[in-house]
C-alpha cells in the first residue's frame, strides 16, 4: 500500500505538504503540485477512507437493520435509502436481524 511518505519521498517534498495539499488545507506552488500529482499517478496511490476516518473520528456508513432481507416492503424502502445517501456520498450497510446484528458495534 503506498502511504503519504511514498509520495512525498518521491515527489521530493515533506509528508505534511502532501498531507495538507490532498486535504485541500494548503495551496502550493504549481510545480510542487505537478510532483505530487505525478508521484501519485507514478505509485498508484489511493486514499485510506478507514483512516480517514479514523483520523476524523466520523464515518460516512449508515446501517440498518431489517427483520427479514428478503422482504420487497424493505427491499423498496433500503432502495431509496441507499439512493438518497449515494447522493451526500454515504455507505448503506444492510444487516438482518439476528447473530450479526446482535453483536454489531456502532
Amino acid at each position: 500500500m503506498v502511504t503519504l511518505k511514498d509520495i512525498a519521498k518521491h515527489a521530493n517534498v515533506s509528508i505534511c505538504t502532501v498531507s495538507k495539499y490532498l486535504s485541500s488545507s494548503m495551496v502550493v506552488k504549481k510545480e510542487t503540485e505537478q510532483r505530487i500529482q505525478l508521484a501519485i499517478k507514478e505509485l498508484g496511490y489511493v486514499p485510506n477512507v478507514v483512516a480517514k476516518a479514523l483520523k476524523r473520528m466520523e464515518t460516512s456508513n449508515i446501517a440498518v437493520i431489517l427483520p427479514k432481507i428478503n422482504n420487497l416492503y424493505y427491499s423498496e424502502i433500503t432502495s431509496g435509502i441507499s439512493q438518497t445517501l449515494g447522493k451526500y456520498h454515504y455507505n448503506l450497510y444492510i444487516y438482518e436481524e439476528g447473530y450479526y446484528a446482535e453483536n454489531m458495534v456502532f
